[in-house]
Formats: C-alpha cells, structure tokens, sequence
C-alpha cells in the first residue's frame, strides 16, 4: 500500500458514495487508476464494503451500552455465536484483561436493554459481566489526514 492508496481510502472515507471519476479528478489521476486501486483494495482484504454512518438515537434508539464478559474459557465460541444473533448487539470484540469480550448494544429504551442484558446473562458459561452505560459520544473516527501523514512517514 503506497499514499495514493491511502489517499483514496481518505476520500472514500469521508464521502463512500463519491464517483471513482471524482476521486481521480481529486487526486489528479486517471478514473481507471482509482477503480483497479479499489479493485485491489477489496482483493487484499483492507476494504471490506461500503458503510453509512447511522445515528441509531434518531431512529429511537435511545440506550447505549457497552457489556465486558467473562465467559468460561472453554465456552468463548458458544457465547460469540449466540451473541452474534441478538439483533441489539452491534459490535463484539475479543479484548484483553479480565473480561475476554467486549460488546456493544443498542435498546430503544431502558425496559429493553435489561432485557438484552438479561438474555445476554443467561447464555449461561457466563461467569461474570460489567454494563458500562454511554451518556454521551465525543468521537467516532474513520481513516483521518493524520492518518495520511502518519503512514506517509514510513
């Protein structure tokens, strides 16, 4: 990955709808340039798709949380994949520390985010959970300028 490709990631990050004819304009290069780096980009792995940014409080989901779970070791994958089906929860990471998994869901109240969270504790091989409420969001980053310079460095 060189800085024109990280140059089109920006611009794709900042708007996924804009024209690979755009981005070329942008970037000074030819349309096709763009499309066989973005062609290359989806081969390697490092783009996976193209996203929007959804605001889930403005469609009625006012409940936010993070939950750190500490499942039986030996239990870990059965607890990913019956979390993987509860429609509230957004995001799971495997973290580090005391508590192995990192999940974040979304209620469109507090009556359902306890009961998410009490569907979440009966998956039983669950030895321990933290609920970690969001009050408010400071900062939610894709690919930035700095992260051009950054890596142009190297």
């Amino acid at each position: 990955m060189d800085l024109l490709d990280l140059k089109i990631l920006l611009k794709l990050s900042e708007n996924s709808r804009k024209s690979f004819a755009q981005i070329a304009r942008e970037l000074g290069v030819g349309e096709s340039t763009v499309y066989l780096r973005v062609k290359k980009l989806f081969d390697q792995g490092v783009l996976k798709g193209f996203t929007v940014d959804v605001d889930y409080n403005m469609l009625g989901f006012g409940a936010e949380v993070f939950i750190e779970l500490k499942p039986i070791p030996r239990s870990v994958k059965y607890v990913v994949n019956e979390l993987i089906k509860i429609p509230n929860v957004l995001e799971l990471y495997e973290v580090s520390g005391n508590y192995s998994l990192l999940v974040k869901v979304i209620a469109r109240n507090n009556e359902e985010l306890s009961a998410v969270i009490d569907k979440i504790s009966s998956l039983g091989d669950i030895l321990d959970l933290n609920v970690r409420y969001v009050f408010k969001s400071y900062i939610k980053k894709g690919i930035s300028k700095e992260f051009e310079v950054i890596s142009s460095t190297d």
